[in-house]
């Protein structure tokens, strides 16, 4: 049975871990596997801003906080969860 089938069909996370992502947006971020200390510093900064301009924003009661999903991620979700559903229909 596939390993992530629940997930899928379920259309939740496909990692059980919310942290990967934080962790890989980070990386994205620093460009470099080896940053000088001073460069993750700036993006440690750069990094609590944001997050101080979306805790203000939830202070502030806005509906729109969460930033914009990739169209392509959407897509291929929207794919996995379909595929994931019609597994029951070939078992």
């Amino acid at each position: 049975m596939w390993n992530v089938y629940q997930q899928a069909s379920g259309n939740s996370h496909r990692t059980d871990n919310v942290v990967e992502g934080y962790n890989s947006k980070f990386q994205k971020t620093l460009v470099v596997h080896h940053a000088s200390i001073w460069r993750f510093l700036d993006e440690i900064i750069a990094d609590e801003h944001d997050f101080d301009v979306v805790k203000a924003q939830l202070t502030a009661v806005h509906v729109n906080v969460k930033q914009p999903v990739n169209k392509r991620y959407n897509t291929n979700q929207t794919r996995i969860h379909r595929l994931a559903l019609s597994y029951e229909d070939y078992k």
